[in-house]
């Protein structure tokens, strides 16, 4: 049976009969706050507090229907905190229903003048419980024996006194020794108090052999309402019931509440009849339910209430139940339909976990980006090569732009702050002292990101005020050439002096297209709202940064002459118009060749179309995709160049990507070569389109194949609709051109069990990262080389001449030359002082004259100054860069050492040792590189062995720790005390292979072939074996521990000796032999064991479960706390001389099996087949063979004393002599059974022998 409910539910069952027919009582408990009835309490917060609440007897309830409602109620009158009474009422109302008792402290008898007896004045107290033995009692009182006021105590000061009842009832007090009144309580009273007693009916021989073992006809079930009659409602509670409480709590003397407004619901489902468990015999049936008991606890502010509904059943172990479903409705919501109740029954019976697909999805899509972005390493590669030797655009910075960067690294920084302090601080409330939190610590972080704030300012403050003072030099410096260079001079030399450190032209177009490019990436990069109108398109980041994409705010218009689009006495051309949009440029190398709008705003840009600036470079984008082996790369066309961006982004290392307009147009001479080599060129066309439609492209390409979007015009809807763009492309190709640039991860089916490798059928990119570098380094070399041989070349003549005119002037040039080589260098102090002296001379000079001004002496001293101070700061940050440069070249040496031995960084290798592996091994190695390695004593850890034939080495004692194994041949090979921990070893065959002695922690050995494979004495730890053949091989003294061998071929198995924990065994294991082996919490489920040999195993708390066989031995074996479940069958089996203690053995066939000399203990032995079995003389004492077929069994002497039979089937079976006393026959199915001699004391036959048939 299971059980569904609500954590705020908790159910109590109770069989019971009534004139031969079968019930079961379901109570459903609602624990709720007197202080918020409406907040239901969790079945766990109620047995960890009631309980205590009720006394050293805590019984909640009894679990029967009661004809009528009651309250009860466990707790103390309270005088108000810091306060003491002698005397206070305390009264319970629940609905109409009130209850008053009156409360006093302690008071005895004492003699009072004349001899009479008078009550002592009470003593005050804060707190009196109000329990039976505060009520009137005592010794030979029916009604309360454990109450007061009838015998004598002891007092503190040694007298013996009577003491009087603290809890007496209005209108009935005490007041002689000799009254006699009702004990006064709120609690449940004693099952053998008279008052119940009463009602509990007539147990006679009439019942006896008319009921029992049921109730008897005149039971009046009132005995089931455990309170005090003036606590019993006229019939049932409706729920809506207020509650007041006076007197019950230190802070509240009065309480006031009311019972939870929620509709409780009860569903079984049973069997019609007991036979047939099928579906279509299963009834669904709502058991009504009616509140018949509501318990307070004022102590604790707390309140149960109990829902009680009773149902009919067949069986009195209910058998017949399958489920029960709980639930629990708001009073004012509509009542759910029992048909969607059994709806969502069905749903939460179903044990299928259902998988929230998001995050799988989610991590599919962050595994295929990382995936596309290894692919596209030669692209990026070659987009390195070009920064590095200038052939590629440079974004120039300004000192704004790094401020607004910092400040948003900054902010970011700060809103993480933000959310730290607010998590720290709520688990400060909740835990307090037990969160170790330094609360402080977070403004002294604000401080520090402050002070970096500051900094930013600072140093961009100081960059811009250098600047400018920069910009004024270079624009005085361009004041003095004017005034003393003619013009006519300066533009011969090309000097344009109010431009002065200009960079060099590169042609019209380019140099007024590009700043205003710059420009426009640059609001893009400010613009948030246009970022995420891009993101949402699908675009990255990086494919933004990468195409330069930039956003025009504003329309513009310029001059064509400006962009050299005006040729000398051509008519003028259009003007050059700038509309305002997202902005497409284009470079060829570092020079802007093109330039595309999309005009509008963000919402316009997906189908806006493309205006192209005049001059612009009419080529349609074509992007390659980086060559590899194998047939020339797909191709894909779309009709624009955004589109061709975001296709790109998605499969641009899997396809070439053009963006052509229409079949006419021209493609370039380069994607016009690649189409035509391409195997397939896909055609992308709006969803509508027709075969009309694609009969241009397939004319003007042979190889043209129509790619129809699924959704939409543009790539950008077919996204937007949930489509993935790569595997769209991809599924329009072959499988062997589509395969290898397959990315994503396989997912389960929403609903069903996965299956098979997340990674099935993927091909992962594993860039040779070595040979990359080292070849790109060559190509910068390479490209660099030349303009340093001219350098060296210009040098190599500038020194020639030089050492000529030396010579010709008399002068010896090698001499000359290398004193000026070994010549200290002239410091920038040296340089300062030299200037300072100068400025001093002239100054003099202009003294001796008589023209020196007092004004002009202040600079003069003033320049002289700092020439002097720049030339020794100078000098100082010279000394100090020069050491940095020299670490950093240092260190550029160190890492370009790595890169060219293909070492990988320290972070990355200190991932690989986080998992165990050694990436310098982690190479692929032939059969002769393993034998000489091996030969060497080299460990082959890591090594990638992938379908090598290693068979019939010697590779005794070898390290394969983390080595890939996959379909490797080890077929007849010795690998006796190798190490194979943590080794992939998928479809690897070890046919006939030695591995004595070797170890194979946490390796997956799925499909391996293991046939007649010696492991004797191994060491499998956390292995995972599946599929695989292990026919004949020998795990003989091997030390198994949580290992798994699923769905494998086991025939012959050998595990003699073997030593197994928390392991599984499946598959087809006839004739194996498990002799002496010793399991421990192991599982044998779905397995075959015809023949097989457990003699002398141990088998503790191991489970047996759809096991089957045929002559299996269990001889001498040890199965304590063995189980066998469901589909076991071992008819005939042998379990001669076995030990088992409280062993379970449930539906299992276990019919003509032999139990000679075997000793059973407290052991379960339910629903088994065991007919025709010896169990001759066996001790079986405490063992309960419930229900049990053991017809025909040869139980002669067996001891089973305090055991069980109960509804077992003993017809013909021989159980004389047997020691049967204290065991429970009840129902049990007896015909022809032989009782001779046994015992049969304390059983339900003793002495009525007669009444057998």
């Amino acid at each position: 049976m299971k059980v569904y409910k609500p954590n705020e539910l908790s159910l109590f069952i109770k069989p019971f009969g009534l004139r031969n027919r079968l019930y079961m009582a379901y109570t459903l408990m609602v624990y709720f706050d007197l202080t918020a009835p409406d907040s239901l309490l969790t079945e766990q917060e109620l047995w960890r507090t009631v309980p205590a609440q009720l006394g050293p007897m805590p019984v909640v309830d009894t679990g029967m229907a009661k004809p009528r409602g009651e309250f009860l109620v466990a707790g103390s009158c309270f005088a108000p905190r810091g306060q003491r009474w002698p005397a206070a009422p305390v009264s319970v109302r629940v609905g109409a229903l009130a209850k008053t008792l009156n409360v006093f402290g302690d008071r005895y008898w004492a003699r009072g003048a004349g001899g009479l007896a008078t009550i002592t004045d009470p003593e005050p107290f804060a707190e009196m419980p109000l329990t039976w033995d505060r009520a009137f009692g005592g010794p030979g009182f029916e009604k309360n024996p454990a109450g007061k006021g009838i015998a004598a105590a002891r007092g503190a000061d040694g007298r013996e006194q009577v003491p009087l009842p603290n809890l007496e009832l209005p209108g009935r007090l005490v007041g002689s020794p000799a009254d006699r009144p009702d004990p006064a309580g709120f609690g449940p009273l004693d099952f053998m108090s008279p008052v119940r007693q009463k009602k509990s009916g007539t147990y006679d021989d009439k019942w006896l052999k008319e009921r029992w073992p049921y109730f008897p006809d005149d039971m009046n079930y009132e005995y089931f309402n455990a309170a005090s009659e003036d606590q019993y409602f006229p019939g049932f509670l409706t729920g809506a019931e207020t509650i007041e409480i006076r007197h019950m709590h230190p802070d509240y003397p009065v309480l006031t509440s009311r019972l939870p407004q929620c509709r409780v619901r009860c569903f079984v489902t049973r069997q019609k009849d007991l036979k047939s468990r099928a579906v279509e015999d299963l009834l669904f049936e709502e058991i009504a339910t009616r509140i018949d008991t509501v318990w307070l606890f004022p102590n604790i502010l707390r309140g149960l209430v109990l829902h009680r509904g009773t149902g009919e059943i067949l069986d009195e172990e209910y058998m017949d139940v399958q489920r029960i479903f709980l639930a629990v409705e708001k009073g004012d919501a509509p009542a759910k339909t029992i048909e969607a109740y059994r709806d969502e029954q069905l749903r939460t019976a179903d044990r299928a976990v259902t998988i929230d697909m998001a995050p799988l999805q989610a991590a599919q899509a962050k595994i295929a980006k990382v995936l596309r972005k290894a692919r596209r390493l030669p692209k990026e590669v070659e987009e390195i090569k070009k920064r590095a030797t200038g052939r590629s655009p440079v974004m120039p910075r300004t000192p704004a732009d790094m401020q607004g960067m910092s400040r948003e690294i900054i902010a970011g920084g700060e809103a993480v702050l933000n959310q730290l302090e607010a998590l720290a601080r709520d688990m400060h409330a909740k835990y307090g002292h037990l969160v170790a939190i330094d609360l402080e610590q977070f403004d002294r972080w604000r401080e520090r990101i402050k002070g970096m704030s500051q900094k930013v300012d600072d140093s961009v403050a100081k960059l811009e005020k250098a600047q400018q003072e920069a910009a004024d030099a270079k624009k005085q410096m361009g004041e003095v050439l004017k005034d003393h260079v003619p013009p006519e001079h300066l533009e011969k030399t090309g000097i344009d002096p109010d431009n002065l450190l200009a960079p060099p032209p590169v042609n019209p177009w380019h140099d007024r297209g590009f700043p205003r490019v710059v420009a426009w990436r640059r609001r893009l990069e400010q613009d948030r709202q246009a970022q995420k109108a891009l993101a949402d398109l699908g675009f990255e980041a990086d494919t933004i940064r990468r195409a330069w994409l930039g956003v025009n705010s504003d329309d513009q218009s310029d001059k064509p002459s400006l962009w050299g689009l005006r040729k000398p006495g051509a008519a003028d051309a259009p003007p050059v118009d700038l509309p305002a949009g997202l902005i497409l440029p284009r470079f060829q190398d570092a020079v802007l060749v093109r330039i595309a709008i999309r005009p509008g705003n963000a919402d316009a840009w997906p189908a806006a179309p493309e205006r192209v600036v005049i001059g612009s470079d009419e080529t349609p984008l074509f992007m390659p995709a980086p060559p590899g082996e194998g047939p020339a790369p797909v191709a894909v066309r779309v009709a624009d160049e955004l589109q061709a961006l975001l296709v790109e982004q998605e499969a641009g290392d899997a396809v070439s990507v053009i963006a052509l307009p229409d079949p006419s147009a021209d493609p370039g001479p380069e994607a016009a070569q690649a189409l035509k080599a391409t195997p397939v060129f896909l055609v992308a066309l709006p969803a509508t389109a027709s075969d009309a439609d694609f009969a241009p492209w397939a004319k003007r390409f042979p190889n043209a194949q129509a790619l129809r979007l699924p959704k939409g015009r543009t790539v950008f809807e077919v996204r937007a609709a949930g489509a993935d763009l790569r595997r769209w492309i991809l599924d329009a190709l072959p499988k062997e051109l589509a395969q290898p640039h397959r990315l994503e991860i396989a997912l389960p089916e929403a609903g069903k069990t996965p299956t098979g490798s997340p990674l099935a059928g993927m091909t992962l990119p594993i860039p040779d990262i070595k040979a990359i570098v080292e070849k790109t380094m060559q190509e910068i070399r390479a490209f660099h080389q030349p303009k340093f041989d001219a350098i060296y070349a210009e040098k190599a003549k500038a020194e020639a001449a030089a050492k000529g005119a030396l010579a010709k002037a008399g002068h010896d040039p090698e001499q000359i030359f290398a004193a000026a080589q070994n010549a200290p260098r002239e410091t920038f102090a040296d340089v300062g002082d030299r200037i300072a002296g100068e400025l001093a001379a002239k100054r003099d000079r202009l003294r001796d004259l008589g023209v020196l001004t007092p004004e002009t002496e202040a600079q003069f001293n003033d320049a002289a100054a700092r020439a002097y101070q720049m030339g020794h700061e100078g000098e100082a940050r010279y000394q100090e860069g020069m050491a940095k440069i020299a670490a950093g070249k240092q260190q550029i040496a160190d890492a370009m050492a790595k890169v060219k031995a293909g070492e990988l960084p320290p972070e990355a290798r200190a991932k690989f040792a986080e998992a165990g592996m050694d990436p310098d091994r982690m190479k692929k190695r032939s059969r002769e590189e393993v034998v000489e390695m091996h030969g060497r004593g080299e460990t082959l850890a890591g090594a990638i062995l992938n379908g090598v034939d290693l068979s019939g080495l010697d590779l005794t004692g070898a390290d394969l720790t983390g080595a890939q194994l996959q379909k490797t041949s080890f077929t007849g090979a010795c690998l006796d005390k190798a190490n194979l921990t943590q080794v992939i070893a998928l479809e690897a065959d070890f046919t006939t292979a030695s591995l004595r002695g070797a170890t194979l922690d946490r390796g997956v050995l799925n499909k391996a072939k293991l046939k007649g494979a010696d492991c004797c004495g191994a060491r499998l730890k956390q292995v995972v074996i599946k599929d695989a053949d292990l026919s004949g091989a020998d795990f003989s003294g091997a030390d198994l521990e949580m290992v798994t061998l699923q769905k494998c071929q086991l025939p012959g198995l050998k595990m003699s000796g073997t030593r197994a924990y928390l392991s599984i065994i499946e598959g087809d294991a006839t004739g194996a032999v498990f002799t002496g082996a010793r399991f421990n919490k192991c599982i044998l489920r779905k397995i075959v064991l015809d023949g097989a040999d457990f003699s002398m195993a141990v088998l503790n708390s191991t489970l047996f479960m759809d096991a089957r066989g045929s002559g299996v031995t269990f001889v001498g074996a040890n199965l304590d706390k063995l189980r066998m479940g469901k589909g076991v069958v071992f008819a005939g089996a042998d379990f001669r001389n076995i030990r088992m203690q409280q062993g379970s053995l449930r539906e299992a066939d276990l019919s003509g099996a032999d139990f000679g000399g075997a000793v059973i203990r407290d052991s379960l032995i339910e629903f088994c087949d065991l007919r025709m079995a010896n169990l001759r003389r066996v001790p079986a004492r405490g063992t309960r063979l419930t229900k049990t077929d053991l017809e025909g069994a040869d139980m002669y002497g067996i001891d089973l004393y305090r055991g069980s039979l109960r509804k077992a089937r003993l017809v013909n079976t021989d159980l004389r002599g047997a020691n049967l006393c204290a065991v429970d026959l009840y129902k049990a199915v007896m015909g022809e059974t032989r009782l001779d001699g046994a015992n049969l004391k304390l059983t339900l036959i003793y002495k009525r022998e007669d009444l057998l048939p």
